[in-house]
């Protein structure tokens, strides 16, 4: 038994111990793991227990000289100078420009029928380009359920900014927060990920000719999460209700199917870029490096942090007992601590 929680791993695969000399040593204070190139040596990094909660600061990200753009809970804020205007942009889903009729009164009678706010609640994701501002603004009965997306456009460099709504989305992004990051760039053009009916993918608004395309990329979608190198990492449900993963490269356009699970799977974010899972299996919590198929089983469920040198996995909770820092590829120890 190796401390708190087994990597069943170490017994089941390699069948050998801990290794006498780790390339990297751990400790623990002030609620900060520190990894070390020595026992005694100084930190080449620290990695907080509880990762610091960053603000996205729209305010300092969408300014040109004194025309800001600010999405908080005033809706969509607009100053330029001494005027400020803010708006939940409750004109666009009644809009006939934007919305087919038949729309528009389905929308109204959820309106008077079920209480839907017309209001904006939240926005999925924003890219500033140029000296215009896009946002993608959601509309939602509750949170993880979207009923409308629109992409906005805010003209910093005009001498009367104000919020132009462009296109509706064809579908819902897998945005979730109040304030997401769901939308990206790439030369040209602005992209994200959406579902539209029982399949997922890529919908793309070109800059230049105002136009949009979708991309089909799967179906019965469970989850996508954006990995480094701008990949993504996919869950679909199968018709046999077990669970395939995969890898979509954007700048190849390659979709890439790795492997099927029993349990849903999630994605683990690496700095390596890595595409790791975490997966019940046999009853047991396992990391699974889909790139390689390298299996970590735990006995009891760790906690899990993303490090520049690996996968750094402890136990104890608030109070942690016992640390590992692994190699994602072949999960190799790379350093241990206990308290």
């Amino acid at each position: 038994m190796i401390g708190f929680f087994v990597a069943a791993y170490l017994f089941a695969v390699s069948r050998t111990p801990l290794p006498m000399n780790p390339t990297f040593f751990l400790r623990y204070s002030n609620d900060e793991f520190e990894i070390a190139k020595s026992k005694d040596g100084p930190a080449v990094a620290r990695v907080p227990r509880v990762a610091p909660i960053v603000p996205l600061d729209l305010e300092e990200a969408f300014r040109n000289n004194q025309t800001f753009a600010v999405w908080d809970e005033r809706g969509l804020t607009i100053r330029n100078g001494k005027r400020v205007i803010s708006s939940h942009l409750e004109g666009i889903p009644t809009s006939p420009r934007l919305r087919s009729h038949d729309d528009i009164l389905t929308t109204l009678k959820a309106k008077q029928d079920d209480g839907r706010s017309l209001k904006a609640g939240g926005l999925s994701g924003a890219k500033r380009v140029g000296k215009s501002v896009y946002l993608l603004v959601r509309w939602q009965d509750a949170p993880g359920r979207p009923w409308l997306e629109c992409l906005v456009k805010v003209d910093l460099s005009s001498p009367d900014p104000a919020p132009q709504a462009i296109i509706i989305i064809p579908g819902f992004t897998f945005a979730t927060k109040l304030i997401d990051d769901d939308l990206y760039a790439a030369p040209g053009k602005l992209y994200t990920y959406i579902q539209k009916g029982d399949s997922w993918g890529a919908w793309d608004y070109d800059l230049k000719t105002g136009e949009a395309s979708y991309q089909t990329l799967g179906k019965n979608p469970v989850s996508i999460t954006m990995l480094e190198n701008q990949r993504i990492g996919f869950v679909e449900r199968s018709d046999q209700d077990t669970f395939y993963t995969g890898i979509f490269d954007p700048a190849s356009e390659s979709r890439i199917d790795l492997q099927e699970f029993s349990s849903q799977p999630v994605f683990v974010k690496d700095a390596s870029g890595e595409a790791i899972v975490r997966v019940m299996q046999r009853g047991h919590p396992a990391f699974v490096d889909l790139d390689t198929g390298a299996t970590l089983l735990f006995s009891s469920s760790p906690e899990v942090l993303q490090t520049q040198y690996g996968l750094l996995f402890y136990g104890g909770g608030a109070h942690p007992v016992r640390a590992w820092l692994y190699s994602p590829k072949t999960w190799a120890p790379l350093a241990w601590w206990s308290k």
